[in-house]
């Protein structure tokens, strides 16, 4: 990713200025959010609260996305331009993405929607290892399982799988407190292609919305802005 080789040569002494051997503080919204475990593989569930950290570059953080968009041209076209109104008529967040550090200077990251209702049981997502610089942080390997939250034209909520998620992310302020830009790539699952959901041309499924697959599923790309959840 693009921060990767213009940032990467500093990322050692970044961390080693900076960080400690405690865990930061857990963020307490935008994710269903619980510290993992130090292998990647932590999982997430569902809390309330704020973060209340006062700089978001140093503590545990998590940004709630606004201005996802499905790029058209990175992803089949009738599912972009069905789900981008939804996106941009609800007032919930779809994806929030959190961070925190375990033991060892090691920050760890999750792409997921906020689950208010089922305190994260149902929809529990998985954090992975990142790479964190001044300027931004990226993946340093896929995370195994997250969720995009659509509302639909029906008013109902739609919860997309995602797997295989990499993502990036640049700041836009110099307390890390925004997320100028973040770049996503994940995998729907082919199981998920008969999700029901309503879009402005009717009751359709995403398998529909999303065409021909392979056997695993429908590789898609998105981008956000995003800001601390206070």
């Amino acid at each position: 990713m693009a921060l990767r080789s213009g940032f990467g040569w500093l990322l050692v002494g970044a961390l080693a200025a900076g960080c400690s051997n405690e865990v930061a503080q857990e963020p307490t919204r935008g994710l269903d959010t619980q510290m993992g475990n130090g292998t990647g593989s932590g999982t997430t569930r569902g809390s309330s609260g704020g973060s209340g950290a006062t700089d978001a570059c140093a503590t545990a953080t998590s940004w709630q996305a606004h201005d996802l968009t499905f790029d058209a041209t990175e992803n089949p076209r009738d599912f972009a331009e069905a789900l981008n109104p939804l996106l941009r008529a609800q007032s919930s967040p779809a994806i929030a993405v959190s961070n925190h550090m375990e033991a060892h200077c090691v920050w760890m990251v999750a792409f997921s929607a906020a689950d208010e209702t089922s305190g994260g049981a149902e929809h529990a997502a998985t954090y992975t290892e990142m790479f964190r610089h001044p300027a931004g942080w990226w993946t340093a390997a896929p995370q195994t399982t997250g969720w995009i939250r659509v509302v639909d034209a029906a008013a109902k909520s739609v919860w997309i799988p995602l797997a295989n998620i990499t993502g990036s992310g640049t700041f836009g302020a110099t307390d890390c407190s925004s997320l100028s830009r973040a770049e996503t790539s994940a995998m729907i699952p082919r199981s998920a292609g008969t999700l029901p959901i309503t879009t402005a041309g009717g009751s359709t499924t995403l398998g529909a919305l999303l065409g021909r697959t392979s056997s695993e599923g429908w590789q898609v790309r998105f981008s956000f802005a995003a800001d601390v959840t206070r």
